[in-house]
């Protein structure tokens, strides 16, 4: 960070990362799941910022241990990610930033944010789709969970499904399509 002339913020942050890893008390599942949702947001911006023509990407992540630990360095991580990622594939980004974070203010770290609603809409989506049985009709799932699937996702254009798959040898992601033929 300090070669590639990162912020003092972020510099810092990553310092307190690697103090954290040096404590006994360490949490090596928060620091995997973690670095997986770093890997998550750079592999969802590099795909946006490669297929279409954006101005700017937001990532709007619910507070939770993940995105506070240490001073919300996963935003630090998924940045230069997103930044090797689109090295590497030879994407030519604009010579501005265009990812935001959607972060509480510093001063009221649990209080609401002015995202928080949008926030839910996905939580409810997913809540949905974790209780459906894709292998079958839906029976299963619990009455709310059937209406959101049937009226919200079912052959909705502007939602993209994606199912990641995390096995011992690979990361899998795949686009999943809810329509009315299936």
């Amino acid at each position: 960070m300090i070669e590639l002339e990162r912020s003092p913020d972020s510099i810092q942050r990553m310092r307190k990362l690697n103090q954290e890893a040096a404590a006994k008390s360490f949490n090596i599942n928060l620091l995997s799941r973690m670095f997986l949702l770093a890997q998550f947001l750079a592999f969802v911006s590099f795909v946006l910022a490669r297929d279409r023509a954006v101005e700017l990407i937001g990532w709007f992540c619910d507070r939770d241990p993940m995105t506070e630990w240490c001073d919300r360095v996963v935003y630090d991580l998924a940045i230069e990610n997103f930044l090797g990622i689109s090295e590497r594939a030879g994407l030519k980004l604009p010579d501005r930033d265009i990812l935001a974070m959607g972060v509480a203010p510093d001063a009221s770290p649990s209080g609401p944010t002015w995202f928080d609603e949008f926030v839910h809409i996905p939580d409810h989506l997913a809540g949905a789709l974790t209780s459906w049985d894709f292998s079958g009709d839906g029976s299963t799932a619990a009455a709310k969970h059937r209406t959101i699937v049937e009226e919200g996702l079912l052959d909705a254009f502007n939602i993209a499904i994606i199912v990641v798959r995390l096995a011992p040898e690979e990361l899998q992601f795949s686009r999943l399509k809810v329509n009315s033929s299936v």
